[in-house]
């Protein structure tokens, strides 16, 4: 089953059935902070707003209250998310193998 992933101050994506956040943030051409995608580092919080998710097995990073790893999390409702490095006035940045390019909401492209 897909989810919906909604980031806030754009548009919503489709998460499908079995992979992580990050690999569906990549996939819709969202620039992603990330290093490990182990769930050791931490580099790849992002806030989660709403919504739950699911680790095959316990990160080992430290998790702020109210932030998930998107390297190693899967949607298992739908989401809204808040990336920490993304202020209201960027534009997301195009990932270079990126099939589409999510923009805010109120800008066309």
């Amino acid at each position: 089953m897909a989810f919906i992933i909604k980031v806030q101050e754009l548009d919503s994506l489709t998460a499908p059935a079995g992979k992580t956040v990050l690999n569906t943030l990549e996939d819709h051409g969202v620039a992603v902070e990330y290093q490990c995608r182990q769930g050791y580092c931490g580099a790849c919080q992002i806030q989660l707003v709403d919504g739950t998710v699911t680790y095959n097995e316990p990160p080992l990073a430290f998790i702020r209250d109210g932030y998930v790893l998107s390297c190693c999390c899967q949607p298992q409702t739908d989401l809204i998310i808040r990336l920490p490095w993304l202020s209201s006035d960027q534009a997301v940045q195009r990932c270079h193998n990126a099939k589409t390019c999510l923009t805010k909401t109120d800008e066309t492209v």
